[in-house]
């Protein structure tokens, strides 16, 4: 890629993709990330400066599953 995207963008371009992926038929999707780019729900909660608990609802709450 030439252009370097954001986190937001970059976040939007995968959500996207995803959404079309799925609208055209798609059933499965399969990303393989760098463990050092990944962070726990615990530590993504104290990046946020929320809890666990509040942190934890929004993921179920948002987490699409096809």
């Amino acid at each position: 890629m030439e252009k370097s995207y954001t986190d937001l963008e970059f976040g939007e371009l995968k959500f996207n993709l995803e959404d079309w992926y799925y609208k055209i038929g798609g059933k499965e999707i399969t990303y393989h990330y760098h463990t050092d780019y990944l962070m726990t729900p615990g530590q993504a909660a104290t990046e946020l400066g929320i809890s666990n608990c509040p942190f934890n609802m929004s993921v179920c709450f948002f987490v699409y599953i096809p």
